[in-house]
């Protein structure tokens, strides 16, 4: 079967990053917009959001940086990041999602800043180099990076797949973007969150934290500019991380500054360099030669892992 993407995984017949509508500044090629940066956290993830904004912060110091956390946590989180971002409690409710799993739709809030560019990122993504191009944007455009699985479907839980291919048959077979990185004009999503509850309900489901992606697909996926994977590289289990990687997404769990993440695997090294600005030389060349010797490891894990989702695929 032909495949709908290019070798940077940008679908086929998009616009990427190189082009001339790739290249305009700001909305509507305005040459100096306010540019924001989202994220949100508790407590759990804090360490990361910590890390994330401390790469942006080094790498594009013009943009501002907020931080939306559960309300009971502002102070606790505040301490924690200091002058990294403005921590403000989530904005509002979000009908049919419990208080509890707020968390996990953060990105809602992304049209919550003043500014003309906002892009959110999860606070599990630390950036290696410059990306501007997050925050250009073409006219009534949102800035994406096409998700590693299949198509949007794939990611809707089994009992609530065919539900979602009824409700989004256009949507649900396509090539989907990965939630955890996109930038967008907020003055034109002014009703993300309202339009996301509505779909919610409209398709009858109780909220898990793998529906927001699909349903922020069948929200926007028609206004997608698509970027190249190294501007949110993910799966990183399964997938090479591109040697000019702009943003490393650490989408499998455990996280990185956790205990029991796999040193082994060559997004550690990532974390290391650009998310602990601590790591010495020493340090990164000792993991570096470590990751290089448990290759054969890494590689018998893999082919486990592609073999298994293909059983389960039958």
């Amino acid at each position: 079967m032909k495949s709908n993407e290019d070798a940077s995984g940008v679908p086929a017949g998009e616009s990427a990053p190189g082009s001339r509508a790739g290249q305009r500044g700001g909305v509507d090629g305005a040459a100096n917009p306010t540019c924001a940066l989202v994220t949100s956290c508790d407590v759990a993830f804090v360490e990361g959001a910590s890390a994330l904004l401390m790469s942006v912060r080094r790498l594009h110091p013009e943009v501002r940086r907020y931080c939306f956390v559960p309300p009971g946590q502002v102070a606790a989180i505040g301490e924690r990041l200091g002058s990294l971002a403005q921590v403000r409690a989530f904005p509002r409710r979000i009908k049919g999602v419990p208080d509890d799993r707020l968390i996990n739709v953060g990105r809602l809030f992304v049209v919550a800043p003043p500014e003309d560019v906002s892009v959110y990122m999860d606070a599990d993504v630390v950036m290696c180099r410059p990306a501007p191009e997050w925050w250009r944007l073409q006219p009534g455009k949102v800035n994406a990076v096409p998700d590693s699985s299949r198509q949007v479907s794939d990611n809707v839980a089994g009992k609530d797949r065919d539900k979602f291919t009824r409700q989004y048959p256009e949507v649900a077979t396509r090539k989907g973007f990965n939630a955890g990185v996109f930038g967008l004009a907020p003055r034109e999503w002014p009703d993300l969150a309202e339009r996301f509850e509505d779909a919610l309900e409209a398709g009858g489901y109780a909220y898990s934290y793998i529906i927001d992606q699909p349903l922020l697909n069948a929200i926007i996926q028609p206004r997608v500019n698509w970027l190249p994977f190294g501007f949110n590289a993910h799966g990183l289990f399964d997938n090479h991380i591109p040697c000019d990687v702009r943003a490393v997404h650490f989408t499998s769990s455990p996280k990185p500054w956790m205990k029991t993440y796999p040193r082994h695997e060559p997004g550690y090294w990532y974390w290391l360099k650009y998310g602990t600005p601590r790591a010495g030389c020493v340090r990164l060349l000792a993991m570096a030669a470590w990751i290089a010797v448990c290759s054969p490891k890494r590689w018998a894990g893999r082919r486990f892992r592609i073999w298994r989702n293909a059983a389960s695929n039958r």
